[in-house]
Order: structure tokens, then C-alpha cells, then sequence
């Protein structure tokens, strides 16, 4: 019933030619690198499901809905069976560490989750009619547009400027992590008289500033897009947390290497600042940046606002 090709990507493939007479559309599963997701996946299924009219069901992380929120009917958070089958080792966007043993797959019962949950929604909404499933779209395939929350549940209350930083604690990619004692140390630096500051991004990257943050999971993205649609700046290293704060329309001081500096500035084609949103780019032949560098760069895009 689903397959699963160059042992990471699911396609789901139609059981009946009959299903393809209604109108269910199948988003999914995607379990890929979240820039993927945000830059291309998203933006793809938007377009179709517009384009075609079909009732819009969508799988992806816990949380992540908020990416879907102004066009899917439903949506479905993978089961805890997808995430630790950890079934993306291949994927040209999410590759192992060199040197990584690739993990044992468990995918059968992921994949028949799918299934039942697919077989479910068809006796439901009627014969399915198309899937969606995760590759490369262009641009031109997609529907884009400035991401913001349902509510302001979280920017509301701010009675002052603010600005957001975006620390970032992955095992992927690690040596653009900083330290958190850097972190907090440009915070400070970078405090106008009158302004607060809030650190964005997941749960794991919030507590390198805030070790007792209770947050949770399904909320961390919500409350990320709420804070960076509304604040006056933000500072990300290159990763996905700069392509967020960029898709939110926040104007955005990023550091990272040199060779990146084209994909995270600059429209499309050749470029992923999709909005045009205003960027400073600070960039090295490495990733060891100081604090002073990067609050020089804070102050400079500042007196640019």
C-alpha cells in the first residue's frame, strides 16, 4: 500500500483508480529537516490544495499546524512510531554526521499507521484523489506567504519594543551552536534603554537561555512565529531558525559562513529570502564568531531600521 523510497521519503500510492473521482487530498507524512518544510513543502501544498479545491488533510510534527493553518480542513501530528524510526538518514537534506552508523528502520508499523489512518479519512470524506508527498518544489510550485500565528497569545501583552534571538542547540550541523554564556552575553549587549528581548525557536533551543522553560512542544512554533511577526529585529545563526524570522516578515541580523550568504539574502532564483524581508548577513570563512562581531552587526542593522 506505501512504499518507501531511497529508505526516507513515504509515497503513498492511490489503492483505487475509483478514489481518483472525489476530493480528498493527503498531504504527507513529512518527516524532513524543518527548513525543508518551511521553504518548500509547506508553501507546495498550499498551492494544491488552493488550486484544487479538495478537502486538505496534513501530517507533520507536533506543532508545526500553525504552518498550515490558513488553508488545511485537518490536521494529523505523526505518531510517536514516526519519530523514532528516525526514517530520514538518506534524505539529501538530512544527512547522518560522517561517520554515523545509519539507525535501524522500523518502518512497518509507521508505515501502517498511515494506512489505517488513510483507510479511515477515505470512508469518511470519500475516495482519495490525491497525495502529496515530500520532494523538491521550486518556487514557482508554491503558494508563498508572510507566516503569522492564529492569535497574539504571547506578543499581546508587550507594552515595549522588542527583539527576538534565536539560539540554536542541534547535533546536526553543531559548529554553528554557540554557547549559551555567548547568547546571553549578546542579549545584554544588544538591549536598547525601554526594549525586552525573548529567545525563539524549539523547546531545546529556548532552554539554552531559559534552563526552566516549561513550554510546550506543540506550542514552541506558534509562540515563535507570534514573537518574530511582531518584534522591531531578531539575530539567528544560518539554519532554519533565519529562514523563520525572514518568512515572518522580521527584519534579521544573520551570521554564518560565507558560501550561504547568496541562499539566506536574495530572492528567489538563487535565493531563499522569499519575501524580500530586510537582511543583514555576517559572514566568516568558518563559524567562530565572536560576540563582539555579532553585536557590531546587531547595532549596524539597527541604526538601519
Amino acid at each position: 500500500m506505501i512504499r518507501v523510497e531511497n529508505n526516507c521519503e513515504y509515497h503513498p500510492v492511490v489503492w483505487s483508480e475509483e478514489w481518483l473521482q472525489r476530493g480528498l487530498l493527503f498531504a504527507g507524512p513529512w518527516i524532513g529537516e524543518f527548513g525543508w518544510e518551511l521553504t518548500r513543502w509547506q508553501g507546495a501544498v498550499r498551492k494544491r490544495s488552493k488550486e484544487s479545491g479538495l478537502y486538505t488533510i496534513v501530517m507533520s510534527r507536533p506543532g508545526h499546524q500553525v504552518l498550515y493553518a490558513d488553508f488545511a480542513d485537518d490536521f494529523w501530528v505523526l505518531p510517536q512510531s514516526f519519530r523514532e524510526a528516525r526514517l530520514v538518514p538518506h534524505c539529501d537534506h538530512v544527512r547522518p554526521a560522517p561517520g554515523d552508523p545509519l539507525p535501524q528502520l522500523n518502518t512497518e508499523v509507521a508505515l501502517e499507521e498511515v494506512a489505517r489512518y488513510i483507510r479511515q479519512q477515505v470512508a469518511v470524506r470519500g475516495p482519495l484523489r490525491e497525495i502529496l508527498s515530500p520532494r523538491k518544489f521550486r518556487p514557482d510550485e508554491q503558494t508563498i506567504v508572510k507566516l503569522s500565528a492564529p492569535t497574539a497569545e504571547w506578543s499581546a501583552g508587550i507594552d515595549r519594543p522588542y527583539f527576538c534571538v534565536l539560539p540554536r542547540s542541534r547535533a546536526w550541523n553543531a559548529e554553528k551552536n554557540w554557547p549559551a554564556g555567548h547568547w546571553q552575553s549578546l542579549t545584554l549587549r544588544c538591549l536598547p534603554r525601554g526594549w525586552s528581548s525573548f529567545a525563539v525557536g524549539s523547546v531545546d533551543d529556548i532552554r539554552l537561555l531559559h534552563p526552566k522553560c516549561s513550554l510546550a512542544e506543540r506550542a514552541s512554533l506558534a509562540r515563535s512565529i507570534d514573537l518574530l511577526s511582531h518584534a522591531r529585529f531578531a539575530i539567528a545563526p544560518e539554519s532554519g531558525g533565519a529562514l523563520l524570522s525572514l518568512m515572518c516578515g522580521c527584519p534579521t541580523l544573520v551570521f554564518g559562513h560565507e558560501r550561504q550568504r547568496v541562499r539566506i539574502t536574495s530572492p528567489w532564483p538563487g535565493g531563499e529570502n522569499f519575501l524580500g524581508t530586510k537582511v543583514s548577513y555576517l559572514a566568516r570563512s568558518d563559524y567562530d564568531f565572536s560576540v563582539d562581531e555579532v553585536a557590531e552587526g546587531a547595532r549596524e542593522l539597527q541604526r538601519d531600521l
